[in-house]
């Protein structure tokens, strides 16, 4: 099984994209998974490995994931709320 997927971040110009790559492998270690995800913004880039050998790994990714999901989220949450008083100072100020 191989999975392999990238895509931009931007909705215009820029170069901020991900990748990411799951792929599973009979022939090393008797059974392994091969797993990465890159993100990239600009000139900086960070690859997070997910690479599982045995039931312990596989648990220990799936945690990394799950916590890294759950951050996004409630990073998107604050985002969308300091972005909603952003635009009521700035219609505050514009009244004054």
């Amino acid at each position: 099984m191989k999975y392999y997927k990238r895509g931009f971040l931007n909705s215009g110009e820029g170069m901020a994209a991900f990748e990411s790559n799951v792929e599973y492998d009979t022939e090393y270690a008797g059974a392994s998974i091969d797993a990465n995800f890159k993100i990239s913004d600009c000139n900086r880039q960070v690859s997070l490995d997910f690479y599982c050998y045995n039931d312990n790994d596989y648990e220990g990714a799936m945690f990394k994931l799950d916590t890294l999901a759950a951050e996004l989220k409630e990073f998107g949450k604050k985002l969308k709320a300091a972005n909603q008083q952003r635009i009521k100072a700035k219609a505050s100020n514009e009244q004054a």
